[in-house]
């Protein structure tokens, strides 16, 4: 069965978690991480979660 879809908090949390491991929050590392998603919904998640801290992380999504 086909999972409903991603939440914006799944994909902060995963980047979350690849930044504390020093790791690149890349749009594949968030859905390997997730285990499932678009990389047009995780794209458009990292961007707004990026607009929404101002940039100051540091983690422009490319």
């Amino acid at each position: 069965m086909a999972r409903a879809g991603i939440y914006k908090s799944e994909v902060l949390r995963a980047r979350d978690k690849l930044l504390a491991a020093g790791r690149n929050p890349s749009i594949d590392a968030v859905r390997e991480e997730l285990g499932s998603g678009s990389k047009t919904t995780i794209h458009r998640y990292l961007k707004e979660i990026e607009e929404e801290e101002g940039g100051s992380a540091g983690t422009r999504v490319a």
